[in-house]
This record gives structure tokens, C-alpha cells and sequence, in this order.
């Protein structure tokens, strides 16, 4: 099989690690019946960690998210209880 010019050793790394993610995700949602999107469990992950003592400006530079990005996942989130 010809490799395609952009199938480089990190581009199969990172397609490796979206699948295992992605994997893990499914998983989850199996086990426990109700899906929460990997940024959602980061974020919470993030609030727990600092007990939550965290600002939108912090969380949004953890999960490499643009501050408005990171804005609208918490009112989601929110919104959801």
C-alpha cells in the first residue's frame, strides 16, 4: 500500500490517540449510560482539582480552548446541572 504524503509518523500518532480517546469515551458511556463530551470531563476535572476556585480565563488555558470557547462550555454545563 502507497503512504499518502501527509500520513507521517505524528499524523498516525495523533489519529492512534483520537481513536483511543475516542474509544474510552464510548466506553464510558456503555458502562454508565449517560455521555459526557471529553471537554465536559476535563472540565470538571480541572473545577475538582482546584476545588472549584477556578476562573473561565484558567480553565480556557488548560483545555487550549479560546476564552469564549471555554465561556459557553461552563453555561452548557450549567445548564445541565
Amino acid at each position: 500500500m502507497k503512504e499518502l504524503p501527509f500520513m507521517d509518523e505524528q499524523y498516525r500518532l495523533w489519529l492512534l490517540l483520537s481513536q483511543t480517546r475516542s474509544a474510552v469515551f464510548k466506553a464510558r458511556h456503555k458502562k454508565f449510560g449517560q455521555y459526557l463530551h471529553p471537554n465536559q470531563a476535563a472540565a470538571l476535572v480541572n473545577i475538582w482539582a482546584y476545588h472549584g476556585r477556578t476562573t473561565p480565563a484558567s480553565l480556557a488555558r488548560q483545555l487550549f480552548l479560546e476564552p469564549h470557547s471555554a465561556s459557553e462550555l461552563i453555561i452548557r454545563m450549567e445548564k445541565k446541572g
